[in-house]
């Protein structure tokens, strides 16, 4: 039958190869003949090895250094004396020597890897490479330093990979070569492996960083670039005044920037931590402290996806200048930016090649500025030419998302989850403004909801003085005059909570720390930050981030995911609801009413059910929008009840978590609600039969233990006569050791749950205390006013927190702002 294509072409490549080994194995045979015609085998010291099998070289390799080992030679020495590196040799001898001139009078030490070997007649030529640089090493048995038997020995050692030392004196061959001509050779680490000639595996690449450095030298220029933009931006901000700092790695809280962090565990102190994702938090502070200029590079930890321009750790330089804002960053931006690619490449323009083609990039000042949500508009006009002009409500207001949700559908897009009013607009503006920032382009001017840390507009409500740098339609750089009014901050705080409740698992968390250090007076702050990653891939014309990175996030050989455990099927017990919680596991709440629920007991489980299924799908009990005082009310009420009969309703936990970062002065601010809640269909709370316990105490020898609650059958423990029979006949036995041991530490354990019980409720109370005093807010008073009234009104908002009030405190004049 005749062949296939495919079966036809792996014939040929197979023959081809059968060829080429062939007159390879002949070239081999005829080298040798001829060296043994022309005198010997010392015409034969340099062996191509370049077709043996790896293994075969690792192992004949490992023979060789065992051979040496036992005629007690070290092949791995602890120094060798460098006079110069292999660099400053080029430069000083390069243009100094003729060809064919020698400067024997002149003795020089080199080290270097070897990069070739190669034999002409009695001459051998050695490569060297080091520090991007390459001299040749031209030596011959007679000019040698030591005898005809040691060098020749020496010479059929060295391998391509190997380190080695040179001793000798500088010169050029008759073909003009620079040249070093050895007294000395000396083996200083011998490499194991067979070097390959090239990588074409680009995962190989990555993961084997020394293998690409050591065959590809060219991508030795990638890392110094990445170099001299560090240095640039250092000495850029040094010369104006600017000061270093490093803040910490670790935080308690996710700060400063909306992203996903990476989980870690602190040990000693057994809390979670995270690692940061954004300095910008603490230089804030620093610059409160009166460190007017500062400035940290470093590495930032997001735990996001892994794509051509994101990787997980990655370097980011942050700056923050008092009394500068935003168009003043815009300002330095441009002359930073501007004149570091000039001062690496030569010139503003730069050439850097797409996927589809090479596009040739201006950094030539001025930039061009666009408002964002004005841009926009003006982008989908022109994108969607028949659904007229864009005109978008206040991206801050209650309608935003409805419109937005309806303008996807209008244009035939598919939002992406999760459904909030930042990423909606972040995905049309990724999609259609983004796209046409070849140049470098601040979009400026965004929606308070998509900047929390960044100051309102001075003259346009709803948007915010910040902007972003955009370079062949990639971010590269972000910065916004500093919001430094804590209630705004917290404000904001808020609304990032609420879209986390929304299922936005990058929004940003509320720092109270971050707040407290804020009501110290923050002066007019403008905050910048660079990606150094993408500026070096601009300037180094390569199209993934990994290519910038020495070391980039790989996954690791052979990894599969970790499949999710299937969740473990429900006990169901007859009668029991599986979707409600175990009555047994939620803690006694005392018993409760408030206004806002009328004829409910919110201190009992039917209660707390009722109040989960109310708001199901709210963030407050009037509804997603706004809190009323209602929240205030029944937050309160529950601010007395247990946290684990809170956390065991999700919606509760959720509603009561975001309530939590208003401070009592802005709840009690809180409007009525406008309609009341109907609690006409919630269950009446069960009575416990409290009889029951007594009358099993009378008759404890037969009696069944009665549950807690008759009428559930939830907390039929299911044992059976025989059983309980079993267990009372066994009572009177003595105890083994085992049983006692086993006594002893369930003890133990249950002492040591209540000691970490106590510690966490101090804990809490501790939190609640520190929230409560520094978050309280006093109005400016006239001269007449009564200090004690004030005094009153401060126990009053204390008391009102459920805190206890201290009758040594006293008031204390601390600052002015």
């Amino acid at each position: 039958a005749p062949l296939s294509k495919n079966a036809l072409k792996k014939q040929q490549k197979a023959e081809e190869a059968a060829k080429k080994k062939a007159e390879k194995e002949a070239a081999k045979k005829a080298q040798a003949a001829s060296a043994q015609s022309s005198g010997g085998k010392k015409a034969a010291l340099v062996v191509d090895d370049s077709g043996m099998d790896p293994t075969q070289y690792y192992e004949n390799r490992s023979k060789m250094l065992k051979k040496l080992e036992d005629e007690g030679i070290n092949v791995y020495p602890h120094k060798f004396n460098c006079d110069m590196q292999l660099s400053e040799f080029v430069s000083a001898y390069e243009s100094s020597i003729k060809e064919g001139e020698h400067k024997d009078d002149v003795s020089i030490g080199l080290a270097g890897r070897i990069t070739s070997v190669r034999q002409q007649g009695k001459l051998v030529f050695i490569d060297i490479n080091g520090d991007g640089a390459k001299v040749q090493i031209m030596t011959d048995a007679k000019t040698y330093g030591e005898d005809e038997d040691t060098w020749s020995k020496l010479i059929s050692l060295l391998r391509r990979g190997d380190v080695i030392g040179v001793v000798g004196f500088p010169g050029k061959s008759k073909k003009g070569e620079l040249s070093i001509f050895p007294k000395k050779l000396a083996l200083l680490s011998p490499c194991m492996h067979m070097l390959p000639r090239e990588i074409k595996n680009v995962e190989i690449r990555f993961r084997q960083r020394y293998l690409d450095l050591l065959l590809h030298p060219d991508k030795r220029r990638i890392f110094e670039v990445r170099s001299q933009i560090i240095n640039y931006i250092r000495r850029f901000l040094d010369e104006r005044n600017f000061l270093e700092v490093e803040t910490p790695m670790m935080n308690t809280l996710a700060g400063g920037a909306t992203a996903r962090p990476f989980k870690t565990k602190h040990n000693e102190l057994n809390i979670d931590m995270f690692m940061r994702i954004a300095p910008e938090l603490y230089l804030k502070q620093l610059v409160i402290g009166g460190l007017d200029r500062v400035y940290e590079l470093g590495r930032q930890f997001r735990n996001e996806g892994m794509d051509m321009t994101h990787n997980p750790e990655f370097t980011t330089c942050e700056f923050y200048m008092a009394y500068a804002d935003y168009h003043d960053l815009m300002d330095m931006t441009e002359l930073m930016v501007s004149e570091m690619v000039k001062a690496i490449t030569g010139s503003y323009k730069i050439k850097y090649t797409n996927p589809d083609k090479v596009e040739e990039i201006d950094f030539s000042p001025p930039w061009k500025r666009i408002s964002m949500m004005e841009g926009l508009a003006e982008c989908l006009s022109e994108d969607f030419p028949k659904l007229g002009k864009f005109e978008f409500p206040d991206p801050n207001g209650p309608t935003m998302k409805q419109y937005l949700i309806d303008l996807f559908a209008k244009i035939g897009k598919e939002p992406k989850a999760p459904l909030t009013v930042a990423r909606m607009i972040d995905q049309l503006v990724g999609d259609h403004l983004e796209n046409r920032c070849m140049n470098p382009t601040f979009i400026t001017e965004h929606p308070e909801v998509m900047s929390p840390l960044a100051k309102y507009h001075r003259s346009k409500p709803g948007l915010t003085e910040r902007f972003e740098l955009f370079v062949n339609h990639r971010e590269l750089c972000n910065a916004y005059t500093e919001l430094n009014n804590p209630k705004v901050q917290r404000e904001r705080f808020t609304v990032q909570a609420s879209q986390g409740s929304e299922g936005d698992d990058e929004a940003m968390v509320k720092d109270e720390d971050f707040c407290t250090a804020l009501e110290y007076a923050l002066p007019p702050t403008g905050g910048w930050g660079l990606g150094v990653d993408r500026l070096a891939m601009f300037l180094t014309d390569t199209d993934s981030i990994r290519e910038v990175l020495l070391f980039p996030a790989m996954k690791p050989v052979g990894h599969k995911p970790v499949a999710e455990e299937a969740p473990v099927a429900p006990v169901v017990v007859a009668a029991a609801s599986p979707a409600a919680p175990s009555i047994a596991a939620i803690p006694t709440c005392p018993s409760t009413s408030v206004k806002c629920l009328p004829n409910l007991d919110v201190g009992t489980s039917e209660g707390l059910a009722f109040i989960d299924q109310h708001l199901n799908g709210s963030n407050y009990l009037g509804g997603s929008t706004s809190p009323s005082s209602a929240d205030n009310e029944l937050f309160n009420a529950m601010s007395a009840f247990p946290f684990g009969a809170i956390n065991t309703y999700s919606n509760v936990k959720r509603w009561y978590a975001l309530v939590s970062l208003f401070v009592p002065p802005i709840r009690n601010s809180w409007p009525a609600l406008t309609s009341s809640i109907d609690t006409s269909a919630a269950p009446v709370a069960k009575k416990e039969n409290k009889k029951a316990p007594a009358a099993a105490k009378k008759n404890n020898k037969k009696a069944a233990p009665a549950p807690a609650i008759v009428e559930d059958d939830d907390l039929d423990l299911g044992f059976d006569d025989e059983e309980e029979e079993e267990e009372e006949s066994s009572a009177n036995k003595p105890k083994s050791r085992a049983e006692q041991a086993k006594e002893l530490k369930a003890q133990r354990d249950k002492e040591l749950e209540e000691k970490k019980a106590a510690a966490l409720a101090r804990l809490a109370k501790k939190e609640a205390n520190q929230r409560s005093l520094c978050n309280l807010e006093i109005k400016p008073w006239e001269s007449e006013q009564d200090l004690m009234e004030l005094f009153a009104k401060i126990k009053r908002t204390v008391v009102m927190d459920g805190l206890k009030w201290s009758e040594n405190c006293a008031l204390v004049d601390v600052a002015f702002g």
